[in-house]
């Protein structure tokens, strides 16, 4: 699972932060939460704690510190940096968000422990990153390290017992026990409505700022400037021109004299079908369809415009939903798909937010594929590798 930050109107971007087609390929979910902080990969290897306290108690490098006192316990040499994150030798191995109410604050906080961190590089590298303008806030990405790498002693118990250890010291705890505050049906009917709500596209999408996606290619018969623009995750306005300075108001007009007519009436009809679609990958194919038939150069545009909003916008937000690739109806963007898009990981299994108020469960483990026997060893050893997540 991938989860990303939602502040107002700063809230984060999941076309520019995530790899969405990459997300969708290997079946990792995104995910929106309601404090701050940049974009965070989650797989069985990563721990994620909160801490929730008093308004008045709260400083944001308090917990933070608290749970580097706990891994120097354990001889790994940890310690808070300036961004509020933990660190060892340099590398963030814990990224930290806040959320403040009136009365109550709480710290999210990640532990990397044994996470696969190429494939968390992948999730949290969006192909169109440098094709985007957009006003709200990026991520700072920072090196990062498993706990791993420090100590093999470490586990996900371990971890948790030593923060529970050093916060009963931090905080004056004479002991601590495990409470069920709700059992598991109660939780799912009180929070049934929250739970659906925060699976929504417009939660998970809708939130997004104002941007544009911009991009170009030369076509045998020309070159083509898109511009996107994007409001709350649906199509706002579409220009297609043979410049790169010419903006939508003007385009029409400069583009006149050096297309030919059918491929201006093809811009056209691109930018009609378009408006008001949710920026996602199967909605814009859908509505291209009519053109994509419509004329001689209508094919190439079309197809091009499917494989960049796929490489944009093919994210899987939906547990129930099928792990399809980004393209499937077109020869060319099948093609486009093998070039970019890796053999697909295990799947992320069983993850499920601690938090009563925003409880969720990911789709149930699926029995690896099968292997055939010219590569049984290093079937094997993906095997144990996927175990471990």
């Amino acid at each position: 699972m991938l989860i990303f930050a939602d502040g107002s109107r700063h809230c984060m971007n999941p076309w520019k932060e995530c790899n969405l087609s990459m997300m969708a390929e290997r079946d990792v979910l995104l995910a929106r939460r309601t404090s701050g902080g940049g974009a965070v990969y989650h797989d069985m290897g990563n721990t994620n704690y909160t801490v929730v306290m008093p308004r008045d108690a709260f400083t944001r490098d308090r917990c933070a510190e608290m749970v580097a006192r706990a891994l120097v316990n354990e001889d790994i040499p940890a310690y808070v940096n300036a961004r509020h994150d933990v660190a060892v030798d340099g590398k963030k191995i814990s990224g930290s968000a806040f959320k403040l109410t009136s009365k109550r604050a709480f710290h999210h906080g990640t532990m990397l422990i044994d996470a696969d961190l190429r494939r968390l590089d992948g999730c949290l590298r969006s192909k169109a990153h440098g094709e985007i303008t957009a006003l709200g806030v990026d991520s700072v990405r920072s090196t990062v390290a498993n706990l791993r790498e420090y100590s093999w002693a470490i586990d996900h118990q371990g971890f948790c017992d030593a923060v529970m250890l050093e916060f009963s010291r931090s905080f004056g705890a004479l002991d601590h026990q495990n409470v069920t505050v709700w059992n598991e049906d109660d939780i799912a009917e009180l929070v049934d409505d929250e739970r659906q709500r925060i699976r929504t596209w417009k939660w998970l999408y809708g939130q997004t700022p104002r941007f544009v996606h911009s991009f170009d290619t030369a076509f045998s018969w020309g070159t083509v400037f898109a511009r996107i623009t994007m409001y709350h995750g649906l199509v706002a306005e579409v220009s297609l021109s043979d410049s790169p300075d010419v903006d939508a108001d003007t385009d029409a007009a400069a583009s006149a004299a050096t297309l030919l007519p059918h491929v201006r009436e093809c811009f056209d009809a691109v930018a009609r079908v378009m408006a008001d679609a949710p920026y996602e990958a199967i909605e814009i194919r859908r509505r291209l369809e009519p053109v994509h038939r419509s004329g001689p150069h209508a094919g190439d545009l079309c197809e091009w415009l499917v494989a960049k909003v796929s490489d944009a916008a093919s994210g899987k937000h939906m547990p129930s939903a099928a792990a399809a690739g980004p393209y499937s109806v077109w020869p060319r963007a099948a093609k486009n798909q093998q070039q970019h898009l890796g053999a697909s990981f295990a799947r992320v299994v069983d993850v499920r937010r601690t938090h009563p108020a925003a409880i969720t469960s990911v789709c149930p483990p699926q029995p690896p594929a099968a292997a055939n026997s010219a590569s049984s060893a290093s079937a094997k050893s993906s095997a144990r590798h996927h175990a471990k997540l």
